[in-house]
């Protein structure tokens, strides 16, 4: 176990969730606020002197990955922690890339949320065995090989929409719509739109 702080007394946590899971054990060691919004995070970090947020990244206003974006602007040197259920490969790739202190994946036991906020308090990050098995079967980060206006077609087609539609919503020409469509094609090496969507899907290159 993470030797922890002499005084936790300082400490306090926000936990933003609109489903929040169960922080067995630690209301003992850590006083929490609780905000099922962005909104209400923000409106009491402003009145309360938080030192560590765990953060769902899909909240009813705001993604969880804005809402840290803010936090970090607003305060620095606040410590994050991420708990979600999501483990695709595009939202760990972004969990990565927004370099928080801790990852809590929430089918983990209680005692690695324990560790993960032991964790943070001494001042060392956390990633929970699942979230690390995930970074372990994380495929290598295709290069951003499509346009901006090969990932909007890419975008319509993964929605399900015929090329007219596509023209239509993109204002661009059918012609053009079936352009981009061969050239995600090659890029990504796709025998079928079927093929496409999964390699776009596993690569991370298509958020759905």
């Amino acid at each position: 176990m993470v030797q922890l702080p002499s005084d936790t007394s300082k400490y306090h946590l926000l936990l933003i969730d609109d489903h929040p899971i169960v922080l067995a054990g630690i209301r003992n060691i850590l006083e929490i606020y609780a905000a099922d919004s962005a909104a209400k995070a923000l409106e009491l970090l402003k009145s309360h002197d938080i030192s560590i947020c765990m953060v769902d990244i899909e909240l009813p206003d705001m993604s969880g990955f804005e809402l840290i974006e803010q936090i970090r602007l607003l305060y620095p040197d606040m410590r994050i922690i991420i708990e979600t259920m999501h483990s695709e490969v595009w939202i760990v790739r972004r969990m990565v890339k927004a370099d928080v202190d801790a990852v809590i994946l929430k089918q983990s036991d209680p005692e690695n949320l324990q560790e993960a906020i032991y964790s943070v308090l001494s001042g060392r990050k956390y990633f929970c065995p699942h979230f690390r098995k995930c970074l372990r079967k994380l495929p290598p980060e295709m290069p951003q090989v499509l346009s901006k206006r090969e990932q909007e077609v890419l975008k319509c087609i993964s929605e399900g929409l015929k090329s007219n539609e596509i023209a239509t919503k993109l204002y661009i020409s059918v012609n053009t719509v079936e352009f981009h469509r061969k050239q995600i094609m090659l890029k990504l090496e796709a025998k079928n739109a079927s093929d496409m969507l999964i390699k776009a899907i596993k690569s991370g290159v298509l958020e759905i």
